[in-house]
């Protein structure tokens, strides 16, 4: 008897049969959803009582939440290259961030385009580069038909710049954040325009108009939010939802550095010394970022047909906010990331 191995495309569709070889007009639709930097308990139904996220809480309980799942790195690109590709960093190679994601890779998006799906991606994706990228040439499709890309809030001539552009140069301006290699530990501050101009909203526009304009055919469409991601810059009415809000303690010891390797003691005591009220006003930002983000879900929900429609939620890593004097992410293996 002689055996053969699948090829990456193959494989996809064994494991993707039960789906996929149900006739095109009973196939689901398929919605997922990715936040950047969201922790598995910054979602209320988690047990969070701190956080507001009535959309995810709601749908949380209505569904199933895996909470025993981890992330297989902690950058962005390793993440969602692994998430559309399942294979691990080491053998699609993005070991971090900086690193375009291979052409020849497979994706989930590739599989569900062969069997007849329309396949969309909305805002963030992180496939390629995207500092030393010019933004207006071409991308890898990656197995989309459409692609609305922006990997950041604002500082770039992406599809969400071009189109903060078309509203007028003030309103690029309120929106416009410092480019990566510019900003702090500590970047939070208020959005300056209107909350309908945010990144966040922008994303779940064209996601909402995406399932509209596609509800007669099986889709596939990912709507790929920055938030919450710093800078943190959430509306006004998001962040008057924490003005008196009592915060979880943040989980750190003071004699946590001596049970780490010398190489990682610097990286719990480089904000050791940060005051509580700097620690305490950014949380409160990272939060209202989050609510943002919870709101702006709520409208992909109210958008795609529950009867038809599979959604998912998750993220490519946590953040740190405080625990451990740490912030944002490193790689440390601790569990907030």
């Amino acid at each position: 008897m002689t055996m053969r191995h699948l090829d990456r495309r193959e494989f996809f569709r064994a494991a993707a049969a039960p789906l996929l070889l149900r006739p095109p007009s009973s196939r689901p639709n398929i919605v997922l959803i990715t936040g950047d930097h969201l922790r598995w308990d910054h979602v209320g139904a988690n047990g969070n009582p701190a956080i507001l996220t009535p959309h995810l809480d709601r749908w949380a309980r209505g569904g199933v939440s895996f909470t025993l799942c981890t992330t297989v790195g902690v950058a962005c690109a390793p993440n969602r290259a692994s998430l559309f590709t399942g294979r691990y960093p080491n053998a699609h190679r993005l070991i971090t961030n900086g690193i375009p994601l291979p052409e020849s890779e497979i994706t989930l998006t590739h599989v569900l385009r062969d069997a007849g799906y329309y396949t969309g991606q909305m805002g963030k994706l992180h496939f390629q580069p995207h500092s030393r990228r010019n933004h207006r040439e071409y991308h890898p499709p990656y197995g989309f038909h459409q692609l609305r890309l922006s990997d950041e809030p604002g500082c770039y001539d992406d599809a969400y710049g071009l189109w903060l552009d078309a509203q007028g140069p003030e309103v690029r301006r309120r929106a416009r954040v410092k480019m990566p290699g510019e900003r702090g530990p500590f970047d939070y501050y208020t959005f300056e325009g209107d909350e309908r101009t945010t990144h966040a909203h922008w994303v779940a526009s064209e996601t909402v108009r995406f399932i509209q304009e596609n509800r007669s055919r099986p889709y596939f469409v990912h709507a790929g939010f920055y938030a919450p991601h710093p800078p943190l810059n959430p509306p006004a009415a998001m962040l008057a939802l924490y003005r008196d809000a009592k915060l979880p303690p943040r989980h750190w010891r003071s004699d946590e550095a001596a049970y780490l390797p010398k190489s990682m003691r610097q990286a719990v005591t480089r904000l050791a010394g940060t005051p509580e009220y700097t620690w305490d006003a950014h949380r409160r930002h990272f939060y209202a970022m989050v609510s943002e983000l919870d709101r702006n879900v709520g409208r992909i929900l109210e958008a795609a047909d529950p009867a038809t429609t599979i959604v998912v939620l998750t993220s490519d890593h946590g953040d740190y906010l405080g625990d451990h004097n740490l912030n944002g992410k490193s790689a440390l293996p601790y569990d907030e990331i």
